[in-house]
C-alpha cells in the first residue's frame, strides 16, 4: 500500500528545514572581511574602518591603496566596490595614505584622510566626490590641516545637533616629544571647530586627550598613543572613544571619555580598555581603530574595527596586515559603554526587522 504524506506535515517539515537554514545563514563570525583578491584588485591588508550610512546602505572605506570601498545592506556581506581615489594624482601628497572617513554635505561627498609629503609629515587632506563611492578629487594642492613640524593623523568630523561642525585629529607620535617625558613621544587627540562645508577652520586647535592610563604605552619602546576618534553623542553626554598603544603590538585596545561639551573636558573611563584582545589573546591580536555604526533596524549598536591577521606572529614586516570584525556595542542604564567582544564565534546577524 502506498503511504502518501498528509500536505500539512510537508508543509511543515519544509517551514522548518527552511527556518534552520535560515538560522544557519544568520550567524556571522569573525572577521567579516579579509585581505585577498576583490574582482581581481589585490587588497594587502585592511585597515582603519569607517562607515558611512546612506541611503539605507552602508559604505566602508578602509586604508589601502586607493581607499577600498565595500557596500553591505546588512553590516556582514560586503561587495567590493572599487578604489576611490587614484593616489597617485594628489594635488600635494606622495605616501602613508590612510585612515579615510567620508561625510555627506547637501549632495557632495567629501572624503578626508591621512598622507605626507616627501618630508613624510603627516597632514589632512580633503576631497569630494559627487557619490559615495567616488572617485574622489582633492578639493584643492595643499592639506586641509597643516600644524607645520607637527605631524596630524586620523581626522574624524562630528556635526552637532545645532549644525556646528568639528574635527577631531591626533598630533602625530613620530613629531610630537614631549619634554616633561623626557623627549619621549606621544600622540594626543586635538578638535577645532570647522565651517560646516568644510571650507575651513573656525577655531584654534584645543588638546582634548593624552595617555595616561596604564595601557596606553608601549612599554618596550617607551612611546605613548591616543588616536583613531570617534564622537558619540547620547542623551547630551559627548563620547570620545579613542584607540591606544602600538598598532603593532597585540594589546592595542580601544577606550573612551565623556564630556558635556565637544570641547571637553573629557574624563576617561575608569576601567578601560573597553576592547582588547585580553579575554582571548590567543586568537585575536590588536583589536582598534573602530567605526561605530548602527544596525539596519537601527536598534542595536555596532563596533567595526581592525585587527592583525597575524596572531601571535607578529613582525615588522607582517605587523599591518589587518582585517575587519564587528561586535555589539551597548550603553547601559548608568551611561558607561560595553562592547561585547572581540568575538571568534557565531554571532547573530545585526538586527533587521521589518
Amino acid at each position: 500500500m502506498k503511504r502518501y504524506i498528509p500536505y500539512f506535515w510537508l508543509l511543515l517539515a519544509i517551514n522548518l528545514l527552511f527556518s534552520a537554514c535560515q538560522s544557519i545563514n544568520h550567524t556571522y563570525t569573525n572577521p567579516i572581511l579579509k585581505p585577498g583578491k576583490f574582482n581581481g584588485n589585490n587588497i594587502a591588508s585592511m585597515a582603519d574602518p569607517f562607515i558611512l550610512t546612506d541611503n539605507g546602505k552602508y559604505y566602508m572605506y578602509v586604508t589601502g591603496d586607493g581607499f577600498p570601498c565595500f557596500s553591505s545592506t546588512d553590516l556582514v556581506n560586503w561587495t567590493y566596490e572599487g578604489k576611490t581615489m587614484d593616489l597617485q594624482s594628489s594635488k600635494w601628497a606622495v605616501r602613508s595614505f590612510w585612515a579615510p572617513e567620508v561625510i555627506k554635505i547637501g549632495k557632495k561627498y567629501f572624503l578626508h584622510y591621512t598622507a605626507a609629503r616627501q618630508d613624510n609629515i603627516k597632514r589632512i587632506g580633503l576631497a569630494v566626490s559627487d557619490f559615495p563611492v567616488g572617485p574622489f578629487t582633492d578639493v584643492d594642492d595643499k592639506p586641509f590641516l597643516d600644524r607645520g613640524e607637527k605631524g596630524s593623523i586620523d581626522s574624524h568630523v562630528f556635526v552637532d545637533d545645532d549644525g556646528r561642525t568639528y574635527m577631531y585629529y591626533t598630533n602625530a607620535m613620530d613629531t610630537n616629544p614631549r619634554a616633561e617625558l623626557g623627549g619621549k613621544k606621544r600622540s594626543e587627540i586635538w578638535v577645532m571647530e570647522v565651517e560646516p562645508d568644510l571650507s575651513g577652520i573656525i577655531s584654534e586647535p584645543v588638546m582634548l586627550t593624552w595617555p595616561e592610563q596604564d595601557w596606553e604605552f608601549n612599554p618596550n619602546e617607551n612611546q605613548y598613543w591616543n588616536e583613531g576618534t570617534v564622537i558619540i553623542k547620547k542623551d547630551s553626554i559627548y563620547y570620545l572613544m579613542y584607540s591606544a598603544n602600538c598598532f603593532c603590538g597585540e594589546t592595542y585596545g580601544l577606550g573612551y571619555a565623556t564630556a558635556v561639551s565637544p570641547f571637553g573636558p573629557f574624563k576617561k573611563y575608569d576601567h578601560n580598555p573597553i576592547l582588547n584582545n585580553s579575554k582571548i589573546p590567543g586568537s585575536v591580536s590588536g583589536p582598534g581603530h573602530h567605526t561605530v555604526v548602527q544596525s539596519p533596524d537601527k536598534t542595536e549598536w555596532f563596533c567595526v574595527y581592525h585587527s592583525h591577521v597575524h596572531v601571535g606572529k607578529l613582525n615588522r614586516s607582517n605587523n599591518g596586515v589587518r582585517q575587519i570584525n564587528i561586535d555589539r556595542m551597548v550603553f547601559l542604564p548608568d551611561g558607561t559603554i560595553q562592547i561585547l567582544g572581540p568575538t571568534v564565534t557565531p554571532q547573530p546577524y545585526p538586527s533587521n526587522k521589518k
